[in-house]
């Protein structure tokens, strides 16, 4: 069907018989002396284009056609469209939450909570008596809770245990309530870590983490101490279970500019601007915030030999442009 089609378009076709072996002849016009594909074309050689002109077009338009949509379905998905962001607008609370309800992949849950936060909504980490399955919306205080199937190490069997025995008022109480099963050693560390038992055991996790193994009596796990427990082990234990952090924020979440800070050059990506001009993307890592950077062409250009020192520990100044920085000024740090 598409060789016909391409030779339609380019050579016509003649609703008369052709001469011998035109078949598989791709300079000649198509045949259809019983007019079974409708009406004669005339072909766009006849009309003034020449065939390397519709070589390109042809081209051009299968690529075209690996995502065309038909009418029906254009006006579905127009109407699917208008539909959700009328909804993102109006009701962006319960919208988000039934977002990331939805999403299985990390990458697009940390870019959805960071729009999020953007957005000014609250969300928090899980509630060992209050979470569902999944995320939840408070409209009244515009926020959102975290879900409990969003924990890494929280099995999909051990959450519906979860919730049916509660109310808890102390982590004994969840292990006199829920089934050892469930409750395990990888699912209470998990939803520990995670900060689902905050409101009842206290926000230090080190300290909920020990009385934990002391409960069950594991004889082989490593005694944490509460005093080393900073923020900074919040972040990294929330970003090992849920995969971003929530209750407390990066260095460079605090940050809108950044004057000769101390980084490290993850990853550098040249590329020519519209003017062929070097410019390049760049990942940083700055308080052990990894950050995406931008720099533009006349500061790439002026500050290049810091950019590629073999050290790749420079200074950093910036702004930041939502989740990444345009960075202005480098130099080599001694």
């Amino acid at each position: 069907m598409f060789p016909m089609l391409k030779r339609c378009l380019i050579y016509g076709k003649k609703n008369i018989e052709g001469p011998e072996g035109w078949e598989n002849n791709d300079n000649l016009p198509w045949y259809d002396p019983h007019e079974k594909y409708g009406e004669e074309i005339s072909g766009a050689i006849s009309n003034g284009y020449t065939k390397e002109e519709m070589e390109h077009f042809w081209e051009s338009i299968q690529g075209f056609a690996s995502y065309a949509f038909n009418a029906s379905h254009a006006c579905s998905y127009s109407m699917i469209t208008v539909e959700m962001a009328w909804l993102k607008y109006y009701y962006p609370v319960e919208f988000f939450a039934s977002v990331l309800s939805m999403e299985t992949d990390e990458d697009e849950i940390k870019n959805d909570i960071s729009i999020i936060k953007r957005l000014k909504i609250n969300i928090s980490v899980q509630d060992i008596n209050i979470s569902e399955s999944n995320f939840i919306s408070i409209p009244k205080t515009r926020s959102i809770v975290y879900g409990l199937k969003c924990i890494k190490g929280v099995g999909e069997t051990a959450i519906p245990q979860i919730i049916q025995n509660r109310p808890y008022d102390s982590l004994e109480d969840v292990f006199e309530k829920v089934p050892k099963k469930y409750f395990n050693k990888r699912v209470g560390t998990a939803l520990i870590k995670a900060g689902a038992f905050d409101n009842i055991c206290g926000t230090n996790r080190y300290e909920v983490l020990n009385k934990f193994h002391e409960i069950r009596e594991d004889r082989d796990y490593d005694i944490l101490d509460p005093e080393e427990y900073t923020d900074e082990l919040s972040i990294k234990l929330e970003e090992e279970t849920l995969c971003t952090n929530i209750s407390k924020e990066t260095w460079i979440e605090t940050h809108n500019i950044i004057r000769n800070e101390p980084a490290e050059i993850i990853e550098l990506r040249e590329i020519t601007d519209k003017n062929n001009n070097l410019m390049c993307f760049i990942k940083l890592n700055i308080h052990d915030c990894m950050i995406d950077g931008v720099v533009f062409a006349k500061p790439y250009f002026k500050y290049q030999s810091a950019f590629k020192n073999t050290t790749n520990r420079i200074l950093v100044s910036g702004k930041k442009n939502n989740d990444s920085f345009i960075i202005s000024k480098a130099s080599i740090q001694s």
